[in-house]
């Protein structure tokens, strides 16, 4: 493993992987371009099951890496999500209000596309922690019991539209890109949404604005 900050291996490590990716080494440049990576190093942070709880472009503080890996086990535990402090959350907009037209379009795509593999209430795959006999992992909840809301809407899109073996090689999520425009997409998760409770709708919502909003105001 290559050090990402140093001691945080140490400190964190046995419970959820590290995983940097450099835009010029090994599989670096396919995930750059797959997955829309802007800045390196690119920090992921993985759970147990696999799959990227959160990412950060280009160096990190050990206190900010630290802050976050604390957070999401705290997130990945049957404890409700950690609450931001009062002077945190108080310069957040609240949780957008969803679009009753996009969310209808979401669920018929969701239909086609997803319920067959996710199930139609998001339930996912039996034992979807559990690998399989060839390896791979079965396909993983989108409700509030799996971790779909731990991810930001940009790194929902760009799975969908990806697929997730560049990242997670025993991920059989194939790309969709291809079969589905940028609104379709958009769509879908504003009905996968819906499977969430409003813990995990505030999470996720924190999230995306913070990682993916903020940055670019």
């Amino acid at each position: 493993m290559k050090p990402i900050v140093n001691g945080l291996e140490q400190e964190f490590g046995d419970r959820i992987p590290f995983r940097r990716v450099n835009a010029d080494k090994e599989d670096g440049p396919a995930i750059v371009r797959a997955y829309n990576i802007l800045g390196h190093p690119t920090i992921l942070l993985i759970d147990d099951t696999g799959q990227e709880v959160q990412r950060f472009v280009g160096p990190q503080t050990a206190e900010t890496l630290k802050t976050a890996i604390e957070t999401i086990l705290l997130t990945t535990t049957d404890e409700p999500p950690p609450q931001m402090p009062q002077s945190a959350s108080s310069d957040i907009p609240p949780v957008p209000t969803s679009d009753v037209r996009q969310v209808a379009q979401g669920e018929e795509v969701y239909a086609l596309y997803c319920a067959a593999c996710h199930g139609a209430q998001g339930e996912g795959q039996p034992n979807w922690k559990t690998p399989l006999e060839d390896g791979s992992l079965p396909a993983p909840p989108h409700d509030s019991t799996g971790h779909t809301w731990h991810h930001a809407d940009g790194q929902l899109k760009s799975i969908i539209a990806n697929g997730n073996k560049l990242i997670f090689p025993q991920s059989k999520m194939p790309a969709f890109g291809e079969q589905l425009s940028d609104e379709e997409i958009t769509a879908v998760i504003a009905f996968i949404k819906t499977f969430w409770g409003t813990d995990e709708r505030n999470f996720q919502w924190r999230v995306t604005y913070q990682t993916e909003i903020l940055p670019n105001q």
